[in-house]
């Protein structure tokens, strides 16, 4: 796929001016190549007849001026992927600081296998958790995308919890699984309430044990499922599965971190960026969410052609993302390869069918 055909994709579903679409289609495969998201590094790839500074500025006129509708972006990315089926969603924030500003990006993400795709996020200004209305705000973005009835469940760490929060997820009828602290407290058949480390103190190592019941003073109707680790509880409580299903389906939360750590340190750098205002860094965010996924649908492909190595442990070598990023950084180094074209060719196919 070269630069036109993703151009023409995006042209289909933006309503920007064509110089716009071009100039962010030229960022997308910029942060794959040069592998950072830093305005100087990235404008060697955007189209123009002038030089380095003319580039830089034209990127900066986007960041700057350009009004992006991030539902859109959620829904191309969902279309890239042909998911038509119920999908497992994942929330979390990844944080960090840039001088004395705090850069705290809350995304939700679809599972996809061994990596997630984010499909929407809001810049928190502030630093630390989320707070409920700003929960909200996101799931509000995720059903403008696609409608409840294809979330299969919702997937959060411990940070993710409060008896506000969870009304609002169970009066939505969304369904979620989210694991909780141990102190937390549910009521005791005997008519008062006990933490839920302590209701679960008789578990050996490795063993688990579910049970329902009420959750905070709103007495919130809940299936909790209690793992016991080698040092400390894995305690999840959810208003959809319970036992085994909710073990295997939170273990799944884990693909977030590693989308963070490919956008991130191993594979965009995104904490290389110097910007600190938040509407530019939401639009920064779409163009790597972007790159993200068509590593990952090169992966995908590259792995039907020749599958990722199994290591000894069980697991895949690399992830999707890998896999594809490699390939794709191999390919614009080796753009004579016939073998590499020929996958390319693959991967052109792939995101013009969305335009079908």
């Amino acid at each position: 796929m070269d630069n036109q055909s993703l151009h023409d994709i995006l042209y289909i579903f933006l309503d920007w001016h064509p110089a716009r679409i071009r100039t962010f289609t030229d960022l997308i495969w910029g942060v794959i190549q040069a592998k950072t998201v830093k305005i100087k590094e990235l404008a060697i790839y955007v189209s123009s007849n002038g030089g380095l500074r003319s580039k830089i500025s034209k990127i900066e006129r986007l960041f700057l001026n350009q009004v992006i509708d991030f539902i859109c972006f959620g829904r191309i990315i969902l279309k890239l992927f042909q998911a038509e089926v119920r999908l497992k969603l994942a929330i979390d924030r990844t944080n960090w600081q840039f001088g004395e500003k705090n850069l705290n990006f809350f995304v939700a993400v679809v599972i996809y296998g061994n990596i997630s795709i984010p499909i929407a996020w809001i810049l928190l200004d502030k630093k630390g958790n989320s707070a409920t209305a700003e929960r909200k705000e996101l799931i509000e973005k995720i059903l403008k995308i696609l409608p409840k009835e294809r979330i299969e469940i919702i997937l959060a760490d411990r940070e993710f919890v409060g008896e506000e929060w969870l009304e609002y997820l169970s009066s939505e009828k969304l369904p979620f699984a989210i694991r909780v602290k141990k102190n937390e407290r549910i009521k005791h058949k005997n008519g008062g309430k006990m933490q839920l480390g302590k209701f679960f103190t008789d578990l050996q190592i490795g063993a688990s044990k579910a049970i329902e019941a009420k959750f905070y003073e709103s007495e919130i109707a809940v299936k909790i499922t209690c793992l016991q680790l080698e040092r400390e509880q894995l305690i999840i409580v959810s208003n959809a599965i319970i036992g085994n299903d909710a073990l295997i389906a939170y273990k799944q939360r884990w693909s977030i971190e590693r989308a963070f750590k490919s956008l991130k340190t191993a594979g965009f750098n995104l904490e290389d960026t110097h910007m600190t205002d938040l509407k530019k860094l939401e639009k920064l965010f779409a163009v790597v969410s972007l790159a993200l996924s068509i590593c990952v649908i090169a992966g995908e492909i590259k792995n039907n052609i020749k599958a990722i190595k199994i290591k000894k442990h069980g697991y895949k070598a690399v992830s999707l993302f890998t896999y594809g990023f490699d390939w794709l950084k191999d390919y614009f180094c080796n753009m004579q390869n016939m073998f590499l074209n020929m996958m390319f060719e693959q991967l052109r196919e792939k995101i013009m069918s969305i335009a079908q």
